[in-house]
């Protein structure tokens, strides 16, 4: 039977059974899903027997994250040892695929923060601009997350209240991001935010649990040391590093809570005998996550006066930004599921490498309401140091045992 004799037959079975072709549909999303998963050593089944992994292997990028690491003591006897390095099983051309995908979500979040910051400049609002964009994108991730939501997983509060706090922190941290924009240059602010691995170093050092090894307690030392040299020279309002700052505690914030939902996801589905990987829970996270951002942001256009005066170019600013976000959320999962998690956030992390490359090119460009004209030696200080807070952050997340 042909292509469309075989549509027909669809459209038939779905007259006579209204859920079939949302079933079929949901098959095949999630065939998909396991087959970006079959080369990810995290989403090993064994993974879901210890939620109480490391918690020093949490890194967020301001995007879902994932646990790093499994403690090898924690591995059933003569079992193998979980890997974070399923790019070892895969061929050349699939790693080069999985590197590509993290460089266009590094390059995606640092456009997309130009672009806040080009609307801004323009005498565009911020927050106008935040509610915009979140609105747009919940709207794309909720069917989404409807296609993909696994038939049985119940609402569940071990996954819904991190998904609130989630979803409060990581807007709290956009919205000040936002903020910092407004008030400084992008390849100012970018680089910085990078310093979430010290604010998430000093949250998880005083929770129970698995303490920071000095690896990482000199990852965060690199970082501080990075972030001096950024600000070396002066040139950055005190009020905007304050809000860049801000944005990397509430970064770190939406951290735990997202790795909690993306456990409480998989503990809810393990107690329905669900199936459901750590890739999936992941993706389902970044999807219910911005679905509630987008409602939340919806409500705000509704309800708030000043919201509602929205101009034609914040519909376009915000269309714009939603798009080159979501672009660099689907690159970053490609990533993850390709090349892995730990590789994955170290990629992501050179955003702050290109958007000082993007700035030097606007200034030099003259789009000098973009970005301030430096001269040669600051753009070397400051990519330096940008490739050090690259560093830090891979040697925070690899564990060099």
């Amino acid at each position: 039977m042909g292509r469309a004799g075989e549509f027909q037959r669809l459209q038939c079975r779905q007259r006579r059974h209204p859920g079939v072709l949302r079933l079929l549909l949901l098959q095949r999303a999630q065939l998909f899903v396991l087959r970006l998963r079959r080369h990810h050593a995290a989403d090993d089944p064994r993974e879901d027997r210890h939620a109480a992994g490391s918690r020093a292997g949490i890194f967020h990028g301001d995007l879902p994250a994932f646990r790093l690491h499994q403690p090898e003591g924690l591995a059933p006897p003569g079992a193998a040892p979980v890997t974070s390095a399923p790019h070892a099983h895969l061929g050349s051309g699939a790693v080069a695929l999985g590197v590509a995908a993290g460089f266009v979500a590094a390059l995606a979040s640092a456009v997309a923060y130009f672009i806040s910051r080009h609307h801004t400049s323009r005498g565009g609002s911020s927050p106008r601009l935040l509610v915009i964009a979140h609105a747009m994108m919940g709207a794309a991730c909720l069917p989404v997350a409807w296609l993909l939501w696994p038939a049985g997983l119940p609402a569940a509060r071990a996954w819904i209240a991190p998904l609130l706090g989630a979803s409060c922190s990581y807007l709290a941290g956009q919205a000040v991001v936002f903020a910092a924009l407004a008030r400084a240059d992008t390849s100012r602010v970018a680089p910085l935010l990078g310093l979430k691995i010290a604010m998430l170093a000093c949250i998880v050092s005083f929770l129970p649990g698995e303490p920071l090894d000095l690896r990482q307690w000199l990852a965060v030392g690199l970082s501080i040391v990075a972030a001096v040299m950024l600000q070396r020279g002066g040139g950055m309002r005190r009020a905007a590093v304050g809000f860049t700052l801000a944005a990397c505690v509430a970064f770190a914030v939406a951290d735990l809570f997202i790795v909690a939902l993306i456990d409480g996801l998989q503990r809810t589905a393990a107690e329905a005998a669900v199936p459901l990987g750590r890739i999936h829970a992941g993706f389902l996270a970044m999807l219910v996550t911005y679905a509630v951002c987008g409602g939340t942001a919806l409500c705000g256009l509704v309800l708030a006066p000043s919201l509602r005066r929205s101009t034609r170019d914040d519909w376009i600013a915000g269309a714009r930004y939603a798009a080159t976000w979501l672009l660099g959320m689907a690159g970053l999962y490609i990533c993850f599921g390709i090349v892995g998690v730990v590789f994955g956030n170290i990629v992501q992390s050179t955003r702050g490498l290109f958007s000082i490359v993007i700035g030097a090119s606007l200034a030099h460009a003259g789009w000098h309401g973009l970005e301030t004209h430096v001269d040669r030696r600051t753009l070397i200080r400051r990519l330096f140091a940008a490739a050090l807070m690259t560093a830090a952050i891979a040697l925070y997340v690899i564990d060099i045992a």
